[in-house]
């Protein structure tokens, strides 16, 4: 994955009907977007196995 960004971000082409500026910050915006899509389910992932944990701990007392 890290080999497509780094091709994404060093290409000097657009695609037909775009200026380069405008696919820069499209490539920009999903790259972002997966970024900020990986750290929402980590966070929820783990918020969900710790809410899990301290309901078993609760059952236990």
């Amino acid at each position: 994955m890290g080999q497509a960004l780094g091709a994404l971000l060093k290409a000097k082409t657009a695609p037909e009907g775009r200026s380069i500026s405008a696919h820069v910050k499209r490539v920009r915006y999903e790259i972002m977007m997966a970024v900020r899509y990986a750290l929402t389910t980590s966070i929820v992932g783990n918020l969900g196995r710790h809410v899990k944990l301290i309901t078993e701990q609760l059952a236990e007392t």
